[in-house]
């Protein structure tokens, strides 16, 4: 048996359940379960909190387009969605302080004309910039350059439980595995 390796978790994309109708208690709470989890692991953790400056510059408008074309079925709109996420952030912020775990805020120049997803060419800043929080902790986190393949791979890795089309499918965990032995685990 190998001895445990550290273990560095990134919880991020928090948020989009809200257009579900998820309330963000009900997120949080998720979130303080999968910490807790993480905390028994020994893993260095850092939670993202949704980005609502992306939010606030996108106008009602352009909100309603990327509703239906990311939510179809949802009825939210922007003001409340701005209401809900601001809460989110509130209880991250608190569940961070409440765990003594980092809770960093995404730049909102890190989006571009779609408010939830960053920008193909901030990618590597903005990852170099959420990970910059493990160095204070942990050896360095380095984004390296990786081959042409290695960006499509990790886009078709599969978190461990997700629904599609009404059926829930899993996949276990780890998912992936870097050249470097680094394994990924999505949840």
């Amino acid at each position: 048996m190998r001895a445990p390796l550290p273990t560095s978790a990134l919880l991020t994309d928090i948020g989009n359940d809200l257009v579900y109708g998820i309330s963000p208690a009900q997120l949080v709470e998720w979130v303080a379960n999968c910490v807790d989890r993480l905390a028994e692991a020994g893993a260095a953790i850092i939670v993202t909190q949704t980005p609502t400056d992306s939010l606030e510059r996108l106008g009602e408008r352009r909100f309603l387009i990327f509703r239906r074309l990311f939510f179809p079925r949802s009825r939210l709109m922007l003001g409340d969605a701005l209401e809900l996420a601001r809460e989110v952030n509130e209880r991250l912020v608190a569940l961070a302080e409440s765990r003594k775990i980092s809770v960093i805020s995404a730049s909102g120049s890190w989006y571009g004309v779609d408010p939830i997803h960053i920008r193909r060419g901030l990618k590597r800043v903005a990852w170099a910039t959420l990970l910059a929080e493990w160095n204070a902790r942990t050896e360095p986190v380095t984004v390296r350059n990786t081959s042409l393949f290695t960006p499509a791979y990790l886009m078709c890795l599969m978190p461990l439980e997700r629904a599609q089309f009404g059926i829930t499918l899993r996949t276990p965990q780890p998912c992936g595995r870097l050249h470097d032995g680094t394994t990924i685990s999505l949840y």
